[in-house]
């Protein structure tokens, strides 16, 4: 009878459990820092399209620039009708130390939050009040 070697098997198994588990990737990671985070949100103009109850196409597109100003542009196009448009401008801030999260500030006491913000390529996904958004970009004009 053979003598079979176990020790091989199992350190084959470990080492392979210990890598994999090594490699995970935190989705709670953001940019490593404000400089590049800053650069990723201002690169382009932000807009969302969607469809009111009513048949009217709403865009939501906001600019942010680096100097922490910014504003937010609502347009509001239905068929048969005049394109009405609406901006306010607002200074925004990085909320946590992991870039993943701004406050927007609209004047004394009105602050709404871009939360779980996640930048890749011209698209940004977040959540604004309790509702997921996807945002695609344009190149910003400076």
């Amino acid at each position: 009878m053979r003598k079979i070697d176990y020790i091989r098997p199992i350190i084959g198994i470990l080492s392979s459990i210990l890598l994999l588990c090594s490699c995970e990737i935190s989705g709670e990671d953001g940019p490593s820092d404000e400089k590049s985070a800053t650069k990723s949100l201002c690169k382009y103009w932000w807009a969302a399209d969607s469809l009111d109850y009513d048949g009217t196409t709403i865009r939501q597109q906001f600019v942010f620039s680096a100097d922490s100003t910014g504003s937010e542009i609502i347009t509001r196009t239905k068929v048969g009708e005049m394109t009405t448009s609406k901006e306010y401008f607002f200074n925004w801030y990085w909320e946590s130390d992991s870039y993943r999260s701004i406050g927007i500030k609209y004047g004394k006491n009105n602050i709404i939050f871009m939360d779980e913000i996640f930048i890749t390529d011209n698209v940004l996904t977040c959540f604004m009040d309790g509702s997921s958004l996807t945002f695609y970009g344009q190149e910003a004009e400076y």
